[in-house]
């Protein structure tokens, strides 16, 4: 039996790039089970794909090439961009020790991360494009730093640390108006006359951004207070904040301009004025997908909510404007719920087209908006009439009104068979004609023209049942098929560029099958192996989760099923997918680092309290819970109810170990080694005379031993004894449940 300890496996224990003993060498086990030649190719539903994938008579093995760092450069330029930022792993939520009912959670990036790696893997695997690890790098360069992690000959694997400043235009452009309440809000208690406004720099400032940043920066402290950090006319169970929140929603927004650069910066010049060639310099990309959170588009220009903070795509239209010139953009939104934020800001920027640009030449920005959602899903599903026609408009005229807003959406179907050949004709087609006549209409220039795609993969078959709740899906193939259709698209009316950024998508494997899905359609890659299963069949993709799990003991009489199921073809894919993901997931360092500012911050306020400068929380304080699980009528308003089981393969960031960190300066365990904490202690008094009688109950209490409590490290946390231990505890269902904004 081969398994997948029979290929290499990458230790990150020891070092980043360490090859791991193996049982027999690969390509002895490939030689031995090598299959036949492939076979034509064709998609889940037996058609034939949109273009044929050139055959090979063998499939190529990934791992001929070196596990270590190559930092030999391809002949050729890669045409993807994939960009992540590990600040996003900070955006986490510390209002109580309760995760249970929080379904935004950023780890779910790490799974996006996965199904990445897997399509590289694929592509490595079946079309002869090895992937290179490059060189590591320390993380720790000035801001706008990104550093290329993976390569191959079509993409390029990049992080980047970069953040926008707080002053940023296109920030402000967007997001142009600072949030206030509709009404005042009311008083939670009874001393309210005497309790300080914690929230009232909130009010007093002027920009969005300003607010924003206030809020993160006083969220650890309300928290300690037991407060909510979100302030209370906004949907608590929707919203929350964290010290690190300030990082991942700036960063966020700086790893769409790093991914925007790639495709608009102009290539450097040679001597001669020509643009160098390829492999030369001047890494220009045709199309980019940015795997960021928090998601944006329900914000609105001054209104958050639906867990989105800011609206990425549109402050990313609008620096591609203000910096480059693209004045015609169109957004394809395919997120299970209909994006009223951005479709809002959309309408106020092209009600002000027709008013002439402050610069001589330069045209308006105009902007397209479509989008297919679930009609019944947030923020339609508490039958609001407004957000029910807002979601259900269609307008393409230009002239004087130059709105051009399209909602289609979702149908049932029976299954791929039918929904390829009834529902995604008529949904593409839709699409296709729309934009075709946005562009024609509004006179674009395919040189200074750009496609957006709200990459929102919770619309998938494998979402959670209480996240599409009403059963309108996607089959995953979908993500591959469309994302052929809108590549082929650009190309023709913007020179093929085409930025992807990420928006909805919570379980396991919504997440991993459709970011794989996605990309191999990006890539143009036939997505079947030689038997016509594709990559991200729902086997496949169980066993590709297994590569972000802490490895579990098997039961006594019950064995796990894990890559020993995957032929030969399959656990090199897997073997593959690992060395990329490893290389490129900074989960546990992003958490270590928060984990550590946590500790020393709580360190800080306890050293400031037992000094007098800072008074002590009081316990008797109330706590705002707002919980999401409540009934609907018991709900703030413009929220909806959110549930969610704990993952198996997530460790909480309570639960997170913590590297040791050496800070410059003096640290803080310093200054406790010679400072006296609590009351000074009073002068022992003599002991007593060996006479003294001592209770017998008093001496039977001081013999109990201490309760033995068995600590047990299960899936990602330390758990306590299970109540019946001969039982079986529940089976884990990996996908948590819940509905999403």
């Amino acid at each position: 039996m081969i398994t997948l300890n029979d290929f290499p496996v990458l230790d990150l224990q020891s070092t980043m790039f360490a090859r791991a003993t193996r049982k027999q060498p690969i390509n002895d086990i490939r030689k031995k089970h090598r299959p036949h030649s492939i076979t034509p190719n064709h998609n889940t539903l037996g058609m034939a794909s949109i273009e044929s994938a050139p055959r090979t008579p063998t499939a190529p093995d990934p791992t001929e090439h070196s596990l270590n760092a190559d930092t030999s450069p391809f002949s050729g330029q890669p045409t993807i961009h994939i960009v992540t930022q590990d600040e996003c792993f900070k955006h986490v939520y510390r209002r109580t020790k309760d995760r249970s009912t929080i379904y935004e959670r950023p780890e779910r990036l790490r799974f996006v991360n996965l199904g990445l790696a897997a399509a590289l893997a694929w592509d490595s695997l079946y079309n002869s494009s090895p992937a290179h690890l490059l060189a590591p790098v320390n993380i720790t360069e000035p801001l706008k730093y990104t550093a290329s992690l993976v390569q191959t000959p079509l993409v390029t694997f990049s992080k980047t640390t970069r953040k926008i400043a707080s002053h940023d235009p296109a920030f402000a452009q967007i997001h142009d108006q600072p949030n206030r309440p509709s009404s005042p809000e009311p008083s939670t208690s009874s001393d309210s006359q005497t309790q300080p406004d914690r929230f009232a720099p909130f009010r007093a400032s002027n920009t969005y951004l300003d607010q924003l940043i206030g809020l993160c920066l006083q969220a650890s402290e309300l928290n300690l207070l037991g407060l909510s950090e979100v302030p209370q006319h906004l949907p608590q169970g929707d919203l929350y904040l964290s010290q690190g929140s300030e990082a991942a929603i700036l960063g966020s927004i700086g790893a769409c301009y790093t991914a925007i650069d790639s495709l608009l910066k102009a290539e450097p010049k040679n001597e001669a004025g020509q643009s160098p060639s390829r492999g030369e310099g001047g890494q220009r990309y045709k199309k980019a997908f940015v795997n960021v959170r928090p998601p944006g588009h329900h914000c609105t220009n001054s209104e958050p909510m639906g867990f989105c903070w800011v609206n990425n795509v549109l402050i990313g239209c609008m620096y591609s404007y203000l910096s480059y010139g693209i004045d015609r953009i169109c957004i394809v939104d395919i997120d299970l719920h209909h994006g009223n934020g951005s479709q809002e800001i959309v309408w106020r920027i092209n009600e002000q087209a027709s008013i002439p640009s402050g610069s001589p030449g330069k045209r308006r920005l105009i902007i397209s908006y479509s989008s297919l959602h679930d009609i019944n899903s947030y923020p339609c599903e508490d039958g609001d009439p407004v957000k029910i026609k807002d979601a259900s408009l269609n307008i393409c005229v230009g002239n004087a009104i130059n709105q051009f807003i399209q909602n289609l959406h979702l149908e049932d179907w029976h299954d791929e068979l039918d929904f390829f050949e009834r529902l995604y004709p008529k949904t593409w087609q839709a699409f296709e004609q729309h934009m075709s006549a946005f562009f024609r209409i509004s006179d674009a220039d395919p040189d200074r023209s750009l496609i957006f795609v709200s990459a929102g993969f919770d619309a998938c078959e494998h979402e959670s049942g209480d996240m599409s709740r009403y059963a309108k899906k996607l089959p995953t193939s979908f993500f591959h098929r469309f994302a052929r259709d809108i590549s082929r698209f650009s190309e023709a009316h913007c020179h093929g560029r085409l930025i992807s950024v990420l928006e909805g998508g919570y379980s396991e494997r919504a997440l991993s099958g459709s970011s794989l899905s996605y990309m191999l359609g990006l890539m143009d890659r036939v997505g079947n192996d030689r038997g016509n299963v594709p990559a991200w069949e729902a086997g496949r993709l169980d066993r590709l989760l297994k590569l972000c799990k802490r490895p579990e003991p098997a039961r006594r009489g019950r064995q796990s099923k894990g890559p020993e199921d995957a032929d030969i073809d399959e656990l090199a894919w897997l073997a593959e997918t690992r060395r990329i993901f490893e290389s490129v997931d900074g989960f546990g360092q992003a958490q270590n680092e928060l984990k550590s500012a946590t500790r020393r911050e709580q360190k800080q306020r306890t050293l400031q309290q037992n000094l007098g400068l800072l008074d002590a929380p009081r316990p008797n304080h109330p706590l705002i819970t707002n919980n999401p699980l409540l009934p609907r009528a018991h709900l703030p308003a413009a929220s909806s109810p959110l549930t969610s089981e704990a993952e198996s393969s997530i460790l909480e960031a309570d639960e997170l170990p913590v590297l040791p960190a050496t800070l410059p300066g003096q640290s803080i365990d310093s200054l406790f080694s010679n400072l006296q904490l609590g009351p000074e202690p009073k002068p022992s008094s003599p002991p007593p005379p060996l006479t003294t009688a001592v209770p017998s109950s008093h001496a039977t209490q001081e013999q109990q031993p201490l309760p033995k409590v068995k600590l047990v490290w299960k899936a990602g946390g330390v758990f306590g004894p299970p109540q019946n231990a001969s039982s079986d505890p529940p089976a884990d269902n990996s996908d948590p449940v819940g509905e999403k904004k």
